[in-house]
């Protein structure tokens, strides 16, 4: 749901979606043995997201088993990472690399504007087989256990009773030196939004 609803938002607005062979297959590791591989959905839609491997030499605070990820999105000129580890990539590393870490959560909540999340939510919904089979109903039913605040955004959009959130909030969101928004440089690092972006989304926040 979370990887279909970020890869389908950016037809809706101004990001790109990219990822490494690495990435694609540490993800398929961790998929139901029954969900469709990433590879496979990757060729049968011609997603095009596919970036080179890399390596950036002594980096200080960020997991080993993450770096991978950070060096390949580094070299791919990507200004924001969407992971749901934010503690995995260290503050040390994205400084020096000008780059922010963000759970899906914000980071769609950010960038997706009304308009745009019913598109992806019709997307979504087209050809399934399956309930929840209405925008409204995948937006009741799926996001908002998953993805509260973005369910809240845009909770107004449709007349429907959403289901609870399945778990509790993260303790932290966002850490990093790009706004979620523009990607511009932060001039500080304690909330994902710059002061131009900041005052235009007010209800952007991040916990630190």
């Amino acid at each position: 749901m979370t990887r279909g609803l970020l890869i389908i938002g950016a037809v809706f607005s101004d990001y790109r979606v990219c990822w490494s062979e690495f990435g694609e297959t540490e993800a398929q590791r961790h998929q139901h043995e029954r969900a469709a591989k990433i590879s496979d959905l990757r060729r049968r839609f011609g997603w095009d997201v596919l970036v080179s491997e890399a390596e950036i030499a002594d980096m200080v605070d960020t997991d080993p088993k993450d770096q991978p990820h950070i060096a390949a999105a580094h070299a791919a000129g990507a200004s924001v990472i969407v992971t749901e580890n934010i503690k995995d990539f260290g503050v040390v590393d994205l400084d020096r690399l000008s780059m922010s870490a963000v759970t899906p959560e914000l980071f769609l909540s950010v960038r997706l504007e009304e308009q745009g999340y019913v598109g992806v939510l019709e997307t979504l919904a087209e050809g399934r087989t399956r309930d929840p089979r209405t925008p409204a109903g995948i937006h009741g039913r799926e996001v908002a256990p998953r993805l509260p605040a973005l369910a809240e955004k845009f909770e107004s959009t449709f007349d429907i009773q959403m289901d609870p959130p399945a778990n509790g909030a993260m303790a932290e969101n966002f850490r990093g030196f790009r706004c979620v928004l523009c990607e511009q440089v932060l001039m500080t690092s304690d909330r994902p939004l710059c002061d131009p972006c900041g005052s235009a989304d007010s209800g952007a926040t991040a916990s630190s």
